[in-house]
């Protein structure tokens, strides 16, 4: 496992373990249940975290109290199935996470694919939404899915504020890549992302940015051929 030192306190880390929350963490979850004004997400945790339908952004940025016409419009919002980014928010007494979408950097991902890989694996860094030199963003979450998919602008650190962009246009430019056609050569880096990150699962190491580059770089020179890559 991995050893954490705090002064004299030394604990282990198991490599295989559930994922258990922390305030401020990035995941990646799955819609599981829609319910009473409130989502069920898999972050593959010991239980479900919990989805506010007062956690989330409404269509067009509105900032209003929920309405009953919200709460019957909820699956078109999410639904059953729907994979999500968001950050924990708070700890309930049972052990579960709230969690929330807030943000325009928050909310369903599409046109891209998911690696669930241990939580204890992910290395915490500054900065777990990345664009990649190799043409693809990912997102590390630290429960230990994994998002990637082909550029876009939405992970801009320059436009990181909300007060710097129009909710709509966010909106639409999240629309646009989700229905955009992924070309050829973006499949293959994206093929060559996942594979890189399987491998470094698969080995118990480390992974962040910096690997999953260190790997792929090197990937043209190991005994992996190009349906393998694809796979």
């Amino acid at each position: 496992g991995t050893v954490l030192r705090v002064n004299k306190l030394i604990t282990v880390q198991p490599r295989k373990s559930r994922y258990s929350g922390d305030v401020g963490d990035i995941v990646v979850g799955r819609i599981i249940e829609v319910g009473n004004k409130r989502w069920k997400v898999d972050i593959n945790a010991r239980q479900s975290a919990t989805l506010l339908l007062g956690s989330i952004n409404l269509p067009g940025g509105a900032l209003r109290r929920r309405t009953i016409e919200d709460q019957l419009q909820m699956r078109s919002l999410f639904t059953e199935g729907d994979l999500i980014s968001a950050e924990v928010s708070s700890l309930y007494q049972s052990g579960s996470a709230a969690i929330h979408t807030r943000s325009m950097r928050y909310g369903k991902l599409e046109n891209g694919q998911v690696v669930v890989v241990p939580s204890a694996l992910i290395k915490r860094v500054k900065q777990h939404f990345v664009s990649l030199p190799c043409g693809v963003d990912c997102i590390f979450g630290h429960n230990g899915g994994i998002w990637i998919t082909s550029r876009s602008n939405e992970f801009d650190e320059r436009e990181d504020t909300e007060q710097t962009r129009n909710v709509s246009e966010m909106e639409e430019k999240k629309k646009k890549h989700s229905l955009r056609r992924i070309t050829a050569e973006e499949r293959l880096a994206i093929s060559k992302v996942r594979n890189a990150i399987i491998l470094l699962a698969s080995k118990f190491d480390k992974i962040s940015p910096e690997s999953v580059m260190k790997l792929y770089n090197s990937s043209d020179t190991l005994t992996l051929g190009r349906k393998q890559q694809e796979g």
